[in-house]
């Protein structure tokens, strides 16, 4: 069924979630004001009654996002280091549903701070399972660094065509988990909150699972970024 026209000045009012709403269907870093308008078939000046500008209405998208995630961020338990992997896995998931997202958080600085409550909330819940409040913090940050940065290396060796990387290294499960599974061991040394034996012993497993795994089949995989079944958190 095709959307009815958003007119100005006769019909349904244009309202801010509209213009989220489409600006988030065209893409995070492809949409354009000119764009969004055509796609709501209204003027492009007509867009400036809900929002002040692009910037405006990216951070409107990402708030967007961010407030459609913070439940499952709000449901982190366990011990801290299950917290991390988890926090680590659901940040995943949203750059993989949200194409663009992990440039836009590398390129604007003012971005994460969208995501404070998110971030606040993993902070509760690494708190809750025994880490310090300041290690916390330091390990949240680390944690969505290392899979932003991952994120985007797969992306540009996807875009060169770089199948051999992909196929051997970067499509593998244990890698990403090996990398964030080095960044728990640090914070768990640091903290003295114990558990690194824990996390050093399956990083090392997981470690060992991935060269056999390349040994055995040297051919590239197929590609693909879900960490479930190509290796997604590093």
């Amino acid at each position: 069924m095709s959307r009815e026209p958003l007119n100005p000045d006769h019909g349904p009012a244009l309202t801010r979630d509209d213009v989220v709403d489409t600006a988030l269907s065209l893409g995070l870093t492809t949409f354009t004001l000119v764009g969004v308008a055509g796609r709501l078939e209204v003027p492009t000046s007509a867009l400036y009654r809900v929002i002040d500008s692009r910037e405006d209405l990216l951070r409107a998208c990402l708030e967007r996002i961010s407030q459609e995630c913070l439940p499952g961020f709000d449901d982190l338990s366990g011990s801290w280091q299950e917290v991390a992997e988890r926090y680590s896995q659901l940040w995943w998931d949203q750059l993989e549903h949200r194409p663009g997202l992990a440039h836009v958080l590398m390129s604007s600085p003012w971005a994460y701070s969208v995501f404070a409550t998110v971030v606040g909330s993993t902070c509760a819940g690494l708190e809750a399972g025994g880490l310090p409040a300041e290690e916390a913090l330091v390990l949240a940050d680390l944690l969505v660094d290392t899979v932003v940065a991952t994120h985007l290396q797969l992306e540009a060796l996807e875009a060169a065509g770089g199948s051999w990387a992909v196929g051997t290294l970067w499509n593998s499960e244990t890698w990403l988990r090996h990398r964030i599974g080095i960044v728990v061991d640090g914070v768990a040394v640091r903290a003295g909150a114990g558990g690194g034996a824990r996390s050093s012993s399956a990083g090392t497993q997981a470690a060992d699972t991935g060269a056999r795994d390349r040994s055995s089949d040297p051919r590239p995989g197929p590609s693909g970024r879900s960490p479930s079944s190509a290796g997604a958190v590093r």
